[in-house]
């Protein structure tokens, strides 16, 4: 996964500025049908589908996990190749996005569901 233009440049403020940063509350989930690049392109729209929350617990170091199930009810015929990670569930900023190992097709009125401890996000040091 990579972080966001939006997510770097808090970041970045925060650690060398002081400046106070923080996502208020869980972040959102997405899907998407294409590279969510650095602003959260190629979200899916159709169906009952909107954005979930999503707890997250370290589990080894530099690496984050969902500590829960996240379901995506009634989505639409899809295929998804990507997730993003958003502070609101509507609009908002885009934090991060990163594409899922096998891409993941429903059809009309499928639930999508990304098991516990099956979204890792890792802060990669390269």
């Amino acid at each position: 996964m990579s972080l966001s233009t939006y997510l770097a440049i808090k970041l970045l403020r925060a650690v060398l500025n002081s400046e106070p940063f923080e996502v208020k509350g869980s972040p959102f989930v997405s899907l998407h049908t294409g590279d969510p690049g650095k602003k959260g392109d190629n979200e899916v729209m159709g169906g009952r589908y909107k954005r979930q929350p999503a707890v997250f617990t370290l589990v080894e170091i530099e690496t984050l996990a969902n500590a829960e199930n996240i379901e995506f009810i009634a989505m639409p015929s899809e295929t998804f190749t990507h997730v993003g990670l958003w502070d609101a569930i509507i609009r908002g900023n885009f934090l991060w996005g990163g594409e899922l190992v096998i891409p993941k097709t429903t059809n009309h009125g499928d639930t999508f569901r990304i098991m516990t401890g099956d979204l890792d996000i890792v802060m990669d040091q390269q």
